[in-house]
């Protein structure tokens, strides 16, 4: 009462924002994840749709730039 906080109400309080610190951790983790899991499946299906004979149409038809890529995917 008028001001005084008593114990309990203070190891609550440490407890909430012990919680709250925890909660904003778990979410960056999950978000953080998330945009990895998706980064990881695109560039996965880039590297699959990728076969050999556009890699050798490029090669052969490509600019120098083309060329360089093609031979380090080989």
């Amino acid at each position: 009462m008028f001001g005084i906080k008593s114990p309990d109400y203070q190891a609550q309080n440490s407890e909430s924002q012990e919680n709250t610190a925890i909660l904003v951790f778990k979410l960056i983790c999950i978000a953080f994840f998330i945009l990895m899991g998706a980064l990881f499946s695109g560039l996965n299906l880039g590297l699959l749709s990728l076969d050999r004979i556009n890699l050798q149409i490029l090669n052969d038809l490509g600019t120098e730039k083309d060329k360089k890529r093609v031979k380090k995917i080989m």
